[in-house]
């Protein structure tokens, strides 16, 4: 592997997951959003990654449906390090992430990739090494991320002129989602509070291999009571195991 990944390990993974949480309150803006049907299996749209092409099929179930080229407006809510890949939403919800106002978009799932490693080919024993390192220092750097989570979010609304302020209560780490060849997935409930309303967020992560890149995918949903949570840990594999099937 020619690029350190170190970066990866985990302060900016935490990081993503609370401050993606926040876009719960977050309606796009106005806009024209070209949210399109997912297309046939035989057909799953594919996205360039590091020079190569990876198939991103939407998440199963909930009728979502990938944002195109206005996906571009949810990079407020990614972190400068990574780079936004894919986006999804119920296609139900599109009109409130075209509205003026804000809006609830519940669930919703993001693609990225580390941009200073977008271009590494990536073995097989790479990618354990990767997720073994990783896997190990989820708990520990939870602390440490919150403070500088709520500050990067908030700075980024306040340059934009938007009366929105969150502050993040601490997360409860679900631990190991599934472990397979090619995938490891996390999960964590985040409760956020924006602007006075707070709302516990059920986050599943996953750090794949596809052709040769890296890449993290997140599903987000409300939590709602327990069933939420084996909810998105089932769906959030499902998901991983149909990307890792089409890049195959």
């Amino acid at each position: 592997m020619n690029a350190d990944f170190r970066g990866v390990d985990c302060p900016r993974v935490v990081q993503l997951f609370l401050i993606v949480a926040a876009l719960t309150w977050l309606a796009a803006g106005p806009g024209s959003i070209r949210a399109k049907a997912q297309m046939a299996a035989s057909t799953t749209p594919a996205y360039a990654v590091g020079g190569v092409s990876v198939a991103l099929p939407a998440p199963p179930g909930n009728g979502m449906v990938e944002l195109g080229d206005d996906r571009t407006k949810y990079n407020v809510v990614v972190p400068d390090s990574n780079r936004l890949v894919a986006a999804f939403v119920p296609e139900k919800d599109v009109p409130a992430v075209r509205s003026n106002g804000t809006g609830s978009i519940d669930p919703y799932a993001m693609v990225e990739v580390m941009r200073t490693v977008e271009s590494t080919d990536v073995s097989a024993s790479d990618f354990k090494d990767l997720v073994n390192s990783a896997s190990q220092q989820m708990g520990a750097v939870l602390g440490s991320s919150f403070k500088e989570s709520e500050d990067e979010f908030n700075k980024r609304m306040k340059a934009m002129n938007l009366d929105t302020e969150i502050s993040y209560g601490k997360p409860v780490m679900l631990g190991t989602l599934f472990f397979k060849i090619d995938a490891y997935g996390f999960g964590m409930i985040a409760p956020v509070t924006a602007n006075g309303t707070t709302v516990r967020m059920v986050v599943g992560g996953a750090i794949f291999r596809a052709k040769n890149r890296v890449l993290f995918a997140y599903f987000y949903a409300v939590y709602k009571d327990d069933q939420t949570v084996g909810q998105v840990r089932a769906e959030t594999e499902q998901w991983t195991d149909a990307i890792l099937a089409a890049n195959r």
